[in-house]
């Protein structure tokens, strides 16, 4: 038997594990890399954000310039305010009523980062607390505006009525659910976004953590 012949064996085992080495590198390495750019530009394309940084497990996404805020949930509802005083047997009476609609989400002041999943452990996504970004009135009424004799209503009242309809308003956007709701469409966006990149079959549980201030 010649040399030539007797090598060709070792040959081939040596290219079979050289073969071998590199899927299991690319797989090893490569895939999740490549794995967690495509969930990058997915997220960044749902949420409108840049990611600036891609590693394996960690994806940061930066806003724009163009784009500070990002919101998430809105809702519309009725708020009114009603003023009455009596001075001297006078009455002054005043009711106001308008149609805000609130927005909520998140002031982009900080990177979002996500941490991807590993063995079927939840992404992690870091960060700000939602916020209420708007509350706006529309469809503003005067229910009631009537002066007493000599009890008249004033410029005064009518701004700390408008003032105060406004300070209401915001209580009752704050307490509305709305901050939640936000929180949920933007897990909702993301998983969205990620499980047809990482094709799960079952849904991808998400953790929110908050930046720290």
């Amino acid at each position: 038997m010649s040399k030539t012949h007797s090598l060709k064996p070792w040959i081939g085992a040596c290219l079979l594990a050289a073969v071998l080495g590199a899927i299991a590198w690319f797989l090893i390495y490569e895939g999740p890399a490549k794995q967690a750019e495509r969930i990058a530009k997915a997220a960044a394309n749902v949420l409108g954000l840049t990611p600036t940084v891609v590693e394996e497990n960690t994806i940061v996404l930066e806003p724009s310039k163009e784009i500070t805020e990002l919101a998430l949930a809105s809702k519309k509802f009725t708020q009114s305010y009603h003023f009455k005083h009596t001075w001297m047997g006078s009455t002054k009476e005043l009711e106001v009523e308008a149609v805000f609609t609130a927005k909520a989400g998140y002031v982009l002041d900080s990177p979002l980062q996500l941490m991807l999943p590993d063995n079927g452990q939840p992404l992690t996504a870091t960060l700000s607390d939602p916020v209420i970004l708007s509350n706006e009135p529309s469809d503003m009424r005067i229910i009631e505006d009537e002066n007493g004799f000599w009890n008249r209503l004033n410029n005064e009242d009518r701004n700390r009525a408008m003032k105060e309809l406004k300070k209401r308003a915001d209580a009752t956007a704050l307490n509305s659910g709305l901050l939640e709701e936000a929180d949920r469409n933007l897990i909702e966006q993301l998983r969205n976004a990620i499980e047809p990149v990482i094709d799960r079959t079952r849904r991808t549980p998400i953790e929110v953590r908050r930046v720290a201030h």
